[in-house]
């Protein structure tokens, strides 16, 4: 009866804090800005690409279409500095607000608290992760027309694969 009581008890307070986490993600400026730069990147990383190379040859042998510039949005290490950007401004938020104060004194544990940002954080790269992966799969679309590649499981595996890194680093 006390473990289904602690397990309970516990249960609660992470609930609660990851209905804390989570509402400070939506309302954070800092995430949405994070994700602009992120996709505002891979655009001109694509544009430049493409301008640089057009005379010389074709959109398929540049590599611009929509599965590649989808599959290389991940891949790059612009996304994984974004993000690596965004953790710590997320993070670190609650301590220099003061806001780590009240956490604390209402009594979550440490564990709790971070647990609830780890999963937040988590959250938070698999949602640019998988929004730069649809603007690069538009911006391939809007240079080259189509995917050489078809999108089949291998294509899903690789996305999974990217997806699961990028959480590995974030």
């Amino acid at each position: 009866a006390l473990r289904n009581t602690f397990l309970k008890g516990w249960a609660s307070d992470m609930a609660k804090l990851l209905h804390f986490e989570f509402h400070k993600l939506i309302r954070q400026k800092s995430f949405y800005i994070c994700l602009a730069v992120a996709v505002a990147m891979l655009v001109v990383s694509t544009c430049t690409t493409y301008l640089i190379n057009k005379d010389v040859m074709d959109t398929a042998e540049m590599g611009i279409d929509a599965m590649n510039v989808m599959i290389g949005s991940a891949s790059g290490g612009v996304l994984s500095m974004v993000i690596g950007v965004f953790i710590p401004l997320f993070a670190c938020e609650d301590y220099v607000s003061g806001t780590i104060r009240n956490i604390v004194t209402r009594g979550y544990s440490r564990l709790g608290i971070f647990s609830a940002k780890l999963i937040a954080v988590m959250l938070a790269t698999t949602v640019m992760t998988i929004a730069c992966m649809a603007a690069g799969y538009l911006i391939g679309l809007i240079f080259s027309g189509s995917g050489v590649e078809p999108f089949d499981a291998n294509t899903v595996n690789i996305l999974l694969c990217q997806l699961a890194v990028m959480l590995a680093e974030g």
